[in-house]
C-alpha cells in the first residue's frame, strides 16, 4: 500500500548539474544520493536543542521513525500554486552536483558556476528550505573549491550519508519555523478553482513563509469584477475575510500536519490531521477536509508500515486510530480512499481526484484486487485529466496507460496513449515555452504504433483506428523541428495503410509527409479547383443581447409611455429579424463534416460573400483540423464594413496546397452523394442537382455603426442592496462609453421581482375585506429626476464616464431589481439595450400595521384616520404627516397616529367606476375564478384609498440617520369605513326636541332625512334610544321618494323622563334595486332635555 502514502510523506529534493558534467556521472551521483536519502532514521538526527524547541519536532517519537527524501532531476511547476496546499509537491531541498575534473574543460571557473547555481537556480524555487552544492571530485592541478561547496567523492557512501543527515537535520529546524509561522497567520487562502481544474498558475511568491497575506494569484477579484452600484452609506455586507479567518485554524492545523508527516513525526501528524478534520467539518471547508482525510489515512498507513503493531505499542494514539489500525484491511483502505476521492469531486478538485485515483488503482493492481474496479478508477481519473494543464495531462495519461497495461486492458491503454500523444502535439507546438525530449516523443509514438498493430508483420485488426495513429504521427512530425525518426515511423505506418486510403487521401498524405520533411510548401495564389462537401450548415451566432440593435416604434402612444405592461422598449422580443452593426465583428458557426477516411487540415478558412448583393466584409482566417469521418463546429468571424445587406455565400479555405470553396445553394449546402466501394468512400460528381429543403436565408440587415456602453463595476463587494422597509437612499449607476461613437440618447427603466403572495384568492370575503397592495408610485429604484429618459446636457463622448443618480426605496416583498438601459444616437431609430440585476433585501423598518376611521367631532366633512405604525428598527423614529402631525415611535414598538383627512365628496358613479387595468393586475376582485359578492364594496374601498393617498403622505426619520417614506399602500379599508370616509347622498339630522302637551314624560324628536342625490330616493329610518326611553309606535319609518336634493321631516315620540341629555341612534338605509349599491348611514345624537312648556 506504499503507493498511497509514499507520495505524501517524501520530501522532494531536486538535483541539478553545476557546470560541465557528464550525463552518466550525474545520474550515478543522483542514484547514490537516492539510496542514501531513501529513509533517514530520526534517531540518527541530533538537531541543536536551541534551534528545535517545539515538542513535536524536538526529538523522535519512537525509534523506528524515518524521514524520506525523494530525489528528482526535473520538476514541473505547472501547478506550483498547490505547493503550500500539499507540501510534498514543492521542492524543499536543492542539491547542486559538480565534478571538478570534468568541469576543467569548461571555459567558466568553478566559482562562477557555483555562483550561477546559487543566484540563478536556487531562486527559481522560492519554497526551498535547504540548498547544498557538492563536488564529486576536486578541480585538477590542486585547485581549491569554494567555501560553499562540500566535497563528497563519488562512491563514498559514508560521506554522502553525513551530507543527507545534515540536510535532514536542517529540514527539521526549518519545519519548526514554518509551523510557527503558519499557526500565527490570521488568513490562509485556499487554492483558486483554476489551480485545481485547469492550467496551474506558476508564482514566484513564497507561499509557505508568508505573513498571512495571499500572493497576487490568490488575492480577491480586481475592481473590474466588482458590482455596479455604490451606496453612499456604509456597507452592511459580511466580507469573505470573516469566513477565511474562521477557517484559518483548521487550515493551519492541516499545513502543520503535512510538515509533521514529512518530518516523520507520524503520531503528532495524526493528532494534527484529526484536529484539522474537526475544524474543517465545523466550517464546511470541503476541500481542506478531503486533503486532511487523505493525509490522515496516509499517515496511519505509513505508521503501520514503519511500526507494526503501533496500536498496541503507542498509548498516545487516539482510540479511533487504534481501532482503525487493528481492523484496517485492503477492502477497508480502498473504501476510505474512495470516500476521499468522492470528497475531492464534491469540492470540484478534479486534478487532486485524478492523482489519488491513479495511486489507489496502482495499489489495487499490486494486491491483485479485481481488475475491473481498478480499471474503473483509472477511467474516472482519465475523465478528470482533461481539466488539467497540458504537461500535467501528459504525465497522468502516461501513468493511466501504464495502469491499463498492468490490468490487461489494451484498448483502454491505446486510448490513454492516443490522448497522451495529442497532448504531446499540443506541447511541442509551443516548444518556445515547454520542452519535451525527442526520445519521449518517439517512444510514445512507437509504443502506440505497436499497440495498434501498425509495425507488426501481420495486421492485428482495428483498421479504422490505425489511420488515427498515422494522423497523430503526421501531426507530431509537423510540430517538431527535428522529425527524422518520426518521419521514418510515419512512412512505415503509411505503407501499412495504403489499401485503406482513397486516391485523394493518398495524395494528401504524401503532401503532408513532404511538408513534415520540409521538402515542399503550399503554393500561394492557387485558384479554387473543386468543391468538397465539407460545409453542412452555416448559421449566425447572435451577438450578446447588450450589442443587438433594436428598432424603436415610429410613434409611441401615450398609453405605452404610462403603462409598462403595454409596449416597452425593454420588453424581450422572442421573434423578429436580427440586425447587425457596421464595423463590429460578427460570428458565424459552420458545421463541417469530413467525408475522408483520414483527418484533413483546412488552412486559412474565411467567409465569402456575394459581391453583387452584399456589403464588403473583413474576414478573419483560421485553421481547422477535421477528424476522419468526423464533424466539427467552427466559428468564423467577419466584420461588415458599411451599412446595407449582408449576404453570405459560404467559406473558402486552402487544402492540399490549393484554394477550395464550399458555397451554399438556396441556403443549404450543395451536398454530394457518397459511393462506398471496397470499404473506401470516394467523392463523385453528382449527375443531377441534389434536392434539399430550403434553409434559413443567409441575409442580414446591417445598420450604421452604433456606440457601445458598459456598466462600470463600482460600489460594494456584492451586487446587492439592503434597505429598511420604506427607507430612501442614493445610488449611482455609472456608465462608460467604450465604443468610438458618442451617445446622444439614453433611457433607464426598472423591472422588479417580488416574492410570491400565496393564498390571496383563497381568503374568505366575509371575514377579510382588504385591497391588495396596488401602490405603484414607489419603485425600488428610480432616476433621481423622476423620469426614465435621462436628459443628456452633452453627448457621452467615447471613453468617458457618465453617472446616473438613482433613488432607492425599501419596498417590502421585492427580491431583485433589473436595471434596463437603452442608448444610441438621437438621430437613429435603433437602440441598444443592456441590463444589470441588483439583489434587494428589505428588512423590517417602519410600516403601517392597522387603520381605523371615525368622524371628526368638530367638522362634518372631516374624518379621522387612526393609523397604527410599527417601528421594527432599533432606533427611535419620528413620523411626520403632511398635515403637520408628528409622532415619535420607540424601537420595536407600535404607536397610533391620528390624521385628519377630508371626507370624499365623490358621487356614487365615481366611486363605482372600473379600476384601471394597470392596478387591477394586483387588486383582486375574484375568488376561485368567480366575481366576489362584495365587489362593489371592495371597489369603493379602492377609490376611497385613492382619495386618502391624494391627501395624506408621511415620512420618517430615525435617530441613527436613516430616513424614508412611510408606505401607505398597506392601508386596508373595509366596508365599515365607507360611511365614515364618504359623504353619502343620504343623511339624517336632528331638527328639534320638545315635550308633548299635557304629557311631560313624552318627548317629541323631529328628525330630518336628506337626499343629496340628483334623483329621487326612498329610505328606511330606524331609531334606537338608550335604556331610559322607549319608542311609542313603530321605530322604523318608510320615507318614499324623497325628491332630488330635498329633505323630509319625521316626528318620533319617546316615553321616558330624563334630567340630563340622552343618546339616540338613527340608522338610515336607501331602498335600492338589485343592481344598485345598498347605502346606509348610522348617526349618533345627544338629545338635550327640553325646557318645560
Amino acid at each position: 500500500m506504499d503507493h498511497l502514502y509514499l507520495d505524501r510523506c517524501s520530501v522532494r529534493v531536486l538535483a541539478a548539474p553545476v557546470g560541465r558534467i557528464k550525463r552518466k556521472t550525474f545520474h550515478d551521483a543522483v542514484n547514490d544520493l537516492q539510496v542514501a536519502a531513501a529513509a533517514v532514521p530520526l534517531s540518527a538526527l541530533t538537531p541543536d536543542a536551541n534551534l528545535v524547541q517545539r515538542a513535536e519536532f524536538a526529538g523522535p517519537t519512537f525509534p523506528a521513525g524515518v524521514l524520506r527524501l525523494d530525489v528528482v532531476t526535473e520538476h514541473d511547476d505547472e501547478n506550483a500554486i498547490l505547493d503550500e496546499f500539499h507540501a510534498s509537491r514543492a521542492v524543499l531541498v536543492v542539491v547542486g552536483i559538480l565534478h571538478g575534473e570534468e568541469h576543467a574543460a569548461s571555459d567558466a571557473s568553478v566559482a562562477e558556476c557555483v555562483a550561477t547555481f546559487q543566484n540563478n537556480i536556487v531562486p527559481k524555487f522560492p519554497g526551498a528550505l535547504v540548498h547544498r552544492c557538492i563536488a564529486l571530485a576536486p578541480p585538477p592541478n590542486g585547485g581549491a573549491l569554494p567555501d560553499a561547496v562540500r566535497l563528497v567523492p563519488l562512491g563514498d557512501h559514508q560521506e554522502l550519508v553525513l551530507l543527507v543527515h545534515d540536510m535532514a537535520t536542517q529540514l527539521l529546524v526549518e519545519f519548526q519555523d514554518m509551523a510557527s509561522a503558519i499557526e500565527v497567520r490570521s488568513v490562509i487562502h485556499s487554492p483558486p478553482p483554476l489551480a485545481l481544474a485547469f492550467d496551474g498558475v506558476p508564482t514566484n511568491a513564497d507561499l509557505t513563509l508568508g505573513n498571512g497575506s495571499a500572493p497576487a494569484t490568490l488575492m480577491p477579484a480586481s475592481p473590474a469584477g466588482m458590482p455596479v452600484f455604490q451606496p453612499t452609506s456604509a456597507s452592511l455586507l459580511v466580507t469573505q475575510e470573516a469566513r477565511l479567518k474562521k477557517r484559518a485554524p483548521g487550515r493551519a492545523a492541516k499545513l502543520v500536519a503535512d510538515l509533521l508527516f514529512l518530518a516523520g513525526k507520524l503520531p503528532a501528524a495524526i493528532d494534527k490531521y484529526l484536529e484539522a478534520m474537526d475544524a474543517a467539518k465545523t466550517t464546511t471547508d470541503l476541500l481542506w477536509l478531503a486533503s486532511a482525510m487523505e493525509g490522515l489515512y496516509a499517515a496511519m498507513l505509513a505508521l503501520r508500515e514503519v511500526l507494526p503493531g503501533a496500536a498496541a505499542k503507542l498509548e498516545s494514539l487516539p482510540p479511533a486510530v487504534k481501532e482503525w489500525l487493528k481492523v484496517a484491511d485492503v477492502v477497508n483502505v480502498e473504501a476510505k480512499f474512495r470516500d476521499i476521492i468522492a470528497h475531492y469531486d464534491r469540492a470540484e478538485a478534479p486534478l487532486l481526484s485524478a492523482e489519488l485515483g491513479l495511486r489507489l488503482a496502482a495499489m489495487m493492481a499490486d494486491l491483485n484486487r479485481p481488475s475491473l474496479d481498478a480499471a474503473a478508477l483509472v477511467t474516472a481519473a482519465v475523465a478528470h485529466v482533461g481539466a488539467a494543464g497540458v504537461r500535467t495531462q501528459l504525465a497522468l495519461y502516461v501513468r493511466a496507460a501504464g495502469q491499463f497495461a498492468q490490468l490487461g486492458y489494451p484498448r483502454k491503454q491505446a486510448l490513454a496513449l492516443v490522448l497522451a500523444v495529442r497532448v504531446l502535439v499540443a506541447i511541442v507546438t509551443t516548444a518556445a515555452v515547454t520542452h519535451v525530449a525527442p526520445s519521449t516523443q518517439f517512444q510514445l509514438m512507437e509504443k502506440l504504433a505497436f499497440l495498434y498493430g501498425l509495425l507488426a508483420q501481420e495486421p492485428l485488426g482495428w483498421d479504422v483506428l490505425q489511420t488515427v495513429v498515422l494522423d497523430l504521427c503526421v501531426q507530431l512530425a509537423e510540430a517538431v523541428d527535428d522529425a527524422a525518426s518520426l518521419t521514418v515511423l510515419m512512412v512505415k505506418c503509411f505503407q501499412k495503410l495504403q489499401r485503406m486510403l482513397s486516391v485523394d487521401g493518398m495524395l494528401d498524405m504524401v503532401a503532408r509527409l513532404q511538408r513534415s520533411a520540409k521538402a515542399a510548401h503550399p503554393l500561394e495564389g492557387a485558384k479554387p479547383m473543386r468543391q468538397f462537401a465539407f460545409l453542412k450548415k452555416l448559421e449566425l451566432v447572435p451577438p450578446p443581447p447588450s450589442l443587438l440593435p433594436h428598432k424603436q416604434p415610429a410613434q409611441p402612444t401615450s398609453a405605452a409611455a404610462k403603462d409598462p405592461f403595454l409596449y416597452s422598449a425593454f420588453t424581450k422580443k422572442t421573434s423578429g429579424p436580427v440586425h447587425l452593426a457596421a464595423g463590429e465583428p460578427v460570428t458565424f458557426r459552420c458545421h463541417l463534416v469530413n467525408p475522408f477516411s483520414f483527418a484533413v487540415q483546412l488552412e486559412s478558412m474565411v467567409l465569402i460573400v456575394d459581391p453583387s448583393k452584399s456589403v464588403a466584409i473583413e474576414p478573419e482566417p483560421r485553421t481547422v483540423i477535421l477528424p476522419a469521418h468526423g464533424g466539427q463546429r467552427v466559428d468564423l468571424r467577419a466584420t461588415p464594413t458599411t451599412a446595407g445587406t449582408l449576404h453570405i455565400l459560404g467559406c473558402e479555405f486552402r487544402i492540399f496546397g490549393v484554394v477550395e470553396q464550399c458555397t451554399l445553394a438556396s441556403g443549404v449546402p450543395a451536398a454530394q452523394p457518397r459511393i462506398k466501394q471496397t470499404a473506401v468512400e470516394i467523392l463523385r460528381s453528382p449527375a443531377a442537382a441534389p434536392t434539399a429543403e430550403i434553409g434559413d436565408k443567409l441575409e442580414w440587415t446591417v445598420v450604421d455603426a452604433m456606440p457601445v456602453v458598459r456598466v462600470r463595476a463600482v460600489g460594494a463587494a456584492h451586487k446587492c442592496l439592503t434597505l429598511l422597509e420604506g427607507q430612501q437612499t442614493q445610488l449611482t449607476l455609472q456608465l462608460q462609453n467604450v465604443g468610438t461613437l458618442p451617445v446622444t440618447a439614453l433611457d433607464v427603466r426598472f423591472v422588479e421581482d417580488r416574492a410570491p403572495d400565496t393564498g390571496l384568492d383563497e381568503a374568505d370575503a366575509a371575514a377579510v375585506h382588504r385591497a391588495d397592495r396596488y401602490d405603484l408610485d414607489h419603485g425600488v429604484l428610480a432616476v433621481a429626476d423622476g423620469a426614465g429618459v435621462v436628459d443628456l446636457e452633452k453627448p457621452i463622448a467615447p471613453g468617458s464616464l457618465f453617472d446616473v443618480p438613482l433613488v432607492a426605496f425599501g419596498k417590502a416583498g421585492t427580491t431583485r431589481v433589473t436595471v434596463h438601459v437603452a442608448y444610441g444616437a438621437a438621430s437613429s431609430p435603433f437602440r441598444r439595450r443592456l441590463a444589470t440585476a441588483l439583489d434587494v433585501t428589505v428588512a423590517l423598518g417602519v410600516a403601517v400595521v392597522g387603520v381605523d376611521a371615525t368622524l371628526a367631532p368638530d367638522a362634518a366633512n372631516v374624518a379621522l384616520l387612526h393609523v397604527d405604525v410599527r417601528n421594527a428598527h432599533g432606533a427611535t423614529v419620528e413620523v411626520k404627516w403632511s398635515g403637520g402631525e408628528m409622532v415619535e415611535v420607540a424601537p420595536h414598538a407600535t404607536a397610533r397616529c391620528v390624521v385628519r383627512v377630508p371626507r370624499c365628496a365623490w358621487n356614487e358613479a365615481e366611486l363605482g367606476k372600473q379600476i384601471p387595468a394597470l392596478k387591477a393586475k394586483q387588486f383582486v376582485l375574484t375568488k376561485h375564478g368567480q366575481v366576489r359578492a362584495d365587489w362593489r364594496e371592495r371597489t369603493m374601498c379602492f377609490w376611497l384609498k385613492e382619495h386618502v393617498l391624494e391627501h395624506v403622505q408621511a415620512t420618517w426619520e430615525s435617530k441613527d440617520g436613516h430616513h424614508g417614506v412611510l408606505d401607505l399602500g398597506a392601508l386596508e379599508f373595509s366596508p365599515e369605513h365607507v360611511p365614515v370616509l364618504w359623504q353619502q347622498s343620504l343623511d339624517v339630522t336632528l331638527a328639534a326636541v320638545h315635550c308633548a302637551p299635557a304629557t311631560p314624560h313624552v318627548q317629541v324628536v323631529t328628525l330630518t332625512a336628506h337626499n343629496r342625490a340628483d334623483a329621487p330616493q326612498s329610505m328606511l329610518l330606524q331609531v334606537m334610544p338608550d335604556a331610559r326611553f322607549r319608542v311609542l309606535g313603530n321605530p322604523v319609518v318608510t320615507l318614499a321618494q324623497i325628491p332630488p336634493n330635498g329633505a323630509r321631516d319625521v316626528q318620533v315620540h319617546f316615553l321616558g323622563a330624563a334630567v340630563e341629555p340622552w343618546t339616540l341612534l338613527a340608522h338610515v338605509t336607501r331602498v335600492a334595486a338589485e343592481s344598485q349599491l345598498r347605502l346606509a348611514r348610522l348617526v349618533e345624537f345627544q338629545v338635550a332635555v327640553p325646557a318645560a312648556s
